[in-house]
C-alpha cells in the first residue's frame, strides 16, 4: 500500500461461485464462510472494518473469529453509508487515495449502485483499482497455507474414496452424492463447496450440477469435479470412477491424460515459464489426436482460479486461453487439469476427467492430493 501510495482498501467480497466471490475479504479478514457478502475497510494505519451483509451476523462474526475487531451490519441506507461513517472516523474523508479490490472480479459481482454511493461520499478521495496487488500477493503461499491447502486436498481425497466404497450397480446417485457431503463435512471441511457431477454409460464431456434421481447402473461411469474447503483454502480433484471395467477407449484416452499431467508435473518447476508449460502439456494431446474440453493450470488457494491462470477453455476464464508471460514461483499452488476426449470415441460426445492440487517447488512440480494415477474402479 505504501509502494502505490494508497491511504485505505476498500476490499468487496459475496458469495458467488460457491463463495470464490469473497476470497479477497476473507484473505485480508478472514471473514466470508458460507457465501457471506460483506466489505473491508483496510486502512494503512489503524484497524480495519468489516461490514457483512446482515446486521444480525455482525456479533457471531465478532465472536468467531478474533483478525477484526469492528465487525459492523449494513444500514438500512445501505453499504455506502457505514463506509462514509467509518472513513470519517478514520479521518479518511479527504483528499486521499483509496484502492478498489473485488470490485471487478470476474468471480464476483459488483454492486455499481453502491460504488457509487462510496464514490459521491467521498468526492475528494481519488480512487483505483488494486486487484493485481492482492493477486501478487496471494500467488506465493506460506508455510502455514500449505499446511491448510494440504490438509483441504486430503478432505478431496476422501471425497473420492467415499464414491469408491459407496457406489454400485442399484444404489442411488444421490445418496452416493450425500456419502461425499457427509465426507467433506465429517473432515472438517466446509459446505456449500463445487461438487461437479455426471453418472452414465458415456458420461458428458464435463460433469453437471447434481445427481439424477435414478439408480447407478453396471455400466455407469461416475465423473465428478470435487473442491473441499479448509479453513477457506480449497483443494481440487477431478476423476471418473468406473463401476465395471473400463472399456479400452476410455483407457487409451486415460493413458494420454496420465502423460499430459507427468509432462506438467516436469515443468511446474521455480523459474520455468508458463508459456513452456502450456506447450509442454499440448504436445501429447496433439500427438494423440485427441481433443480438450478443458486442460491447463489455474491458480489455487482461497479460491479456484487465482492469479495466474492459463486454461484451454476459454469462455470459463476470458483471456486465459492464451499463457500470459510469467514466470513460475516456489510455493505457487495450482489445480493442474486435463479433461480430454476422443472425437473418434462415441461421436466425442464422452471424455474422461483428470486434476489435482500441484505445487511448484524447485525441481519438479508435486502433487498435494493422492489420488491414484490408474483408471478408479468402484468396490462394489
Amino acid at each position: 500500500m505504501e509502494e502505490n501510495k494508497l491511504d485505505c482498501l476498500l476490499v468487496w467480497g459475496n458469495g458467488t461461485h460457491w463463495g470464490r466471490g469473497s476470497a479477497s475479504l476473507r484473505y485480508v479478514s478472514g471473514i466470508g464462510a458460507n457465501e457471506e457478502q460483506g466489505l473491508c475497510i483496510f486502512p494503512l494505519d489503524g484497524e480495519p472494518t468489516v461490514i457483512v451483509w446482515h446486521p444480525a451476523m455482525a456479533a457471531w462474526w465478532s465472536r468467531v473469529q478474533n483478525w477484526v475487531k469492528d465487525v459492523r451490519g449494513r444500514s438500512d441506507k445501505g453499504w455506502a453509508a457505514v463506509v462514509g461513517e467509518r472513513m470519517r472516523e478514520l479521518g479518511l474523508n479527504g483528499r486521499v487515495k483509496i484502492g478498489l479490490i473485488g470490485f471487478r472480479d470476474p468471480q464476483s459481482y459488483s454492486n455499481y449502485s453502491e460504488e457509487g454511493k462510496i464514490r459521491e461520499l467521498l468526492s475528494k478521495a481519488a480512487f483505483s483499482e488494486e486487484d493485481m496487488l492482492l493477486n501478487k500477493i496471494r500467488m506465493i503461499k506460506s508455510e502455514e497455507e500449505i499446511d491448510l491447502l494440504t490438509k483441504a486436498s486430503r478432505i478431496v481425497d476422501a471425497m473420492f474414496q467415499s464414491i469408491v466404497d459407496n457406489a454400485s450397480a442399484g444404489v442411488e446417485e444421490t445418496k452416493v452424492y450425500s456419502s461425499v457431503v457427509q465426507t467433506l463435512l465429517d473432515s472438517g471441511g466446509e459446505y456449500p463447496e463445487m461438487i461437479l457431477w455426471d453418472a452414465a454409460k458415456y458420461p458428458n464431456l464435463h460433469p453437471g450440477r447434481t445427481p439424477e434421481p435414478r439408480r447407478l447402473r453396471k455400466d455407469d461411469v461416475i465423473s465428478v469435479e470435487l473442491h473441499s474447503k479448509y479453513c477457506g483454502y480449497m483443494g481440487h480433484g477431478e476423476r471418473c470412477i468406473f463401476l465395471s471395467k473400463p472399456t479400452k477407449e476410455f483407457q487409451r484416452i486415460h493413458d494420454i491424460t496420465i502423460e499430459v499431467a507427468d509432462v506438467a508435473l516436469e515443468h511446474l518447476r521455480a523459474g520455468e515459464t508458463l508459456e513452456n508449460l502450456a506447450d509442454a502439456m499440448t504436445q501429447p494431446v496433439k500427438e494423440a489426436k485427441l481433443g480438450i474440453t478443458e486442460m491447463g493450470v489455474h491458480g489455487h488457494g482461497i479460491a479456484s482460479g487465482e492469479y495466474p491462470t492459463f486454461l484451454h477453455f476459454p469462455f470459463h476464464y476470458p483471456g486465459s486461453d492464451k499463457p500470459i508471460p510469467f514466470v513460475l514461483k516456489a510455493n505457487m499452488v495450482f489445480g493442474l487439469t486435463a479433461d480430454l476426449f476422443d472425437p473418434s470415441f462415441h461421436r466425442g460426445k464422452t471424455g474422461l476427467m483428470y486434476a489435482d492440487t500441484v505445487i511448484v517447488s524447485g525441481r519438479r512440480g508435486k502433487k498435494l492430493t493422492r489420488l491414484p494415477s490408474d483408471l478408479m474402479v468402484t468396490a462394489g
